[in-house]
């Protein structure tokens, strides 16, 4: 029993030490860090990253996705802060991560290169507002907000068949629909509360923990989610968006999602009417080839729910496929991390300046 013991101590203390040292030679690698979360002041009562924080962002083992930022006052990733409470002029592009773009430099996110190729707007007037997990309730937040914070003279909204499916969900810190009998009801940020148990924030302090969790996104969902997508061998992007296909998938879903949908696009029509500001809907589908290639690629069917609600009002709608086509076919510059599925910088760069081409026409 003593030697039983003995042993169970060794081990025991050899894992320690392995444990260690890992941790400690995780320290001098660029390993991905947490943004942290807190209550957004402008934008409340979502819930942001941590104004003032800095941050790297990384993927897969051997680090190929490599980006490292700030979050600015507001709470959303930008090393620049957004105009004060009052200013005219200003141009809010809202959407959910592919607005976010933390896995590359600020410079080359969506509003920055809007900014820097529009007439007659300052570069420090166009503003991203954009949230992993937001949804089509916290995109209505963010521009009703932003309306009365600013004197706002277009709203750019970016939005992909997830969005749309994800229209339920009820994401910690994000505001979501639920349908109540035949009308369509908010369900505010502030009843759920931001999950964050002992054991869980002391993994997001460990380098290891942030490596396997975050980094190569190892988690228990993600794992399964990878298992059930080797099985139905359907590709490594797809895999996010399986189970949503699922559900889109039925006809009662559909019809489901589509009355949110055309709620989401009449409260949008609406404010833009009454604070006379423009009002662009740019589409894409985060399942589409990673390498663009095929010449035309169908918007998924909430998206084309969306594009109808949005045409029925007269309100307009831009499709970048064919901008990330271009990118890949004449240029040979693949549009996609295929890691994650967001933009590369290159494509970020050429689906933001087709988007300022069509504001710049638009206002």
């Amino acid at each position: 029993m003593k030697e039983t013991m003995k042993i169970f101590g060794f081990a025991c203390l050899g894992f320690l030490l392995t444990f260690l040292v890992l941790e400690a030679v995780f320290h001098l690698l660029p390993v991905e860090t947490g943004r942290g979360r807190a209550p957004m002041v402008r934008f409340g009562p979502t819930t942001g990253a941590s104004p003032g924080r800095e941050f790297s962002f990384a993927r897969d083992w051997k680090f190929t996705q490599l980006n490292r930022g700030k979050i600015n006052s507001d709470g959303f990733i930008g090393e620049q802060d957004y105009p004060k409470t009052g200013a005219g002029e200003v141009i809010a592009v809202i959407g959910d991560s592919f607005v976010e773009a933390v896995m590359i430099p600020s410079v080359d996110t969506l509003h920055a290169t809007i900014g820097d190729h529009l007439s007659q707007v300052a570069s420090d007037k166009v503003v991203g507002l954009g949230l992993s997990d937001a949804e089509l309730a916290t995109f209505h937040h963010f521009f009703e907000r932003a309306t009365e914070i600013w004197d706002l003279d277009f709203a750019v909204f970016v939005i992909g068949e997830g969005d749309l499916a994800d229209a339920f969900e009820k994401y910690p810190g994000r505001d979501s629909y639920v349908i109540n009998g035949d009308s369509v009801e908010l369900d505010p940020a502030e009843t759920r509360k931001v999950p964050g148990g002992l054991v869980g924030r002391i993994a997001k302090r460990l380098r290891l923990g942030r490596y396997f969790g975050a980094q190569l996104l190892l988690t228990p969902s993600r794992i399964m989610s990878i298992i059930r997508q080797t099985e139905l061998n359907r590709g490594w992007l797809s895999s996010l968006f399986v189970m949503q296909e699922e559900e889109i998938g039925d006809q009662i879903a559909v019809d489901k999602h589509k009355k949110v949908i055309e709620h989401f696009v009449a409260e949008i029509a609406k404010l833009k009417e009454q604070e006379g500001c423009g009002v662009l809907f740019v589409v894409h589908r985060a399942l589409e080839d990673p390498f663009a290639l095929k010449p035309k690629y169908d918007l998924g069917p909430l998206t084309q729910e969306l594009v109808v609600a949005a045409r029925n009002r007269r309100l307009p709608v831009l499709d970048i496929y064919p901008v990330l086509h271009r990118l890949s076919v004449e240029k040979g510059m693949r549009p996609r991390w295929l890691d994650d599925g967001h933009w590369t910088g290159e494509a970020y760069r050429a689906v933001g300046r087709r988007i300022a081409k069509e504001v710049n026409v638009l206002r």
